[in-house]
Protein backbone atom coordinates (compact mmCIF):
# COMPACT_ATOMS: atom_id res chain seq x y z
CA UNK A 1 0.00 0.00 0.00
CA UNK A 2 1.61 3.25 -0.72
CA UNK A 3 0.38 6.27 1.53
CA UNK A 4 0.19 9.99 1.01
CA UNK A 5 0.33 12.38 3.95
CA UNK A 6 -1.61 15.76 3.39
CA UNK A 7 -0.41 18.82 5.19
CA UNK A 8 2.98 18.76 5.58
CA UNK A 9 4.42 21.73 6.92
CA UNK A 10 7.35 21.58 8.96
CA UNK A 11 11.16 19.96 8.79
CA UNK A 12 10.45 18.11 11.87
CA UNK A 13 6.97 16.58 10.57
CA UNK A 14 8.48 15.27 7.41
CA UNK A 15 11.30 13.29 9.47
CA UNK A 16 8.96 11.77 11.25
CA UNK A 17 6.37 10.99 8.52
CA UNK A 18 9.62 9.71 6.40
CA UNK A 19 10.92 7.23 9.07
CA UNK A 20 7.09 6.07 9.55
CA UNK A 21 7.35 4.86 6.04
CA UNK A 22 5.29 7.42 4.12
CA UNK A 23 5.80 7.40 0.23
CA UNK A 24 4.45 10.88 -0.81
CA UNK A 25 3.77 13.83 1.16
CA UNK A 26 2.40 17.15 0.14
CA UNK A 27 1.92 20.44 1.94
CA UNK A 28 3.64 24.18 2.50
CA UNK A 29 6.84 22.53 3.75
CA UNK A 30 7.11 21.85 -0.54
CA UNK A 31 5.43 24.63 -1.42
CA UNK A 32 2.33 27.48 -0.94
CA UNK A 33 -0.13 27.31 -3.48
CA UNK A 34 1.17 28.58 -6.67
CA UNK A 35 -0.76 30.71 -10.09
CA UNK A 36 -0.62 28.89 -12.87
CA UNK A 37 3.00 30.84 -14.29
CA UNK A 38 4.67 29.94 -11.22
CA UNK A 39 3.76 26.40 -11.78
CA UNK A 40 5.32 26.44 -14.94
CA UNK A 41 7.62 28.01 -14.36
CA UNK A 42 8.74 26.01 -11.31
CA UNK A 43 8.15 23.01 -13.28
CA UNK A 44 10.22 23.71 -16.12
CA UNK A 45 13.91 22.68 -15.91
CA UNK A 46 16.96 24.91 -14.54
CA UNK A 47 19.74 26.36 -16.51
CA UNK A 48 22.37 23.82 -15.95
CA UNK A 49 24.39 24.60 -12.79
CA UNK A 50 21.23 26.07 -11.43
CA UNK A 51 18.60 24.67 -8.66
CA UNK A 52 14.85 25.93 -9.17
CA UNK A 53 13.35 27.94 -6.67
CA UNK A 54 11.46 25.87 -4.05
CA UNK A 55 8.78 28.72 -2.89
CA UNK A 56 8.20 27.67 0.81
CA UNK A 57 10.69 25.43 1.91
CA UNK A 58 14.08 26.42 3.47
CA UNK A 59 17.01 23.83 3.93
CA UNK A 60 17.90 25.36 7.05
CA UNK A 61 14.31 24.84 8.43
Amino acid sequence: MQVVAEGVETPRQHQHLKAAGVHAMQGYLFSRPLRIDALIARLSPAPLGESPPRPGYSASS
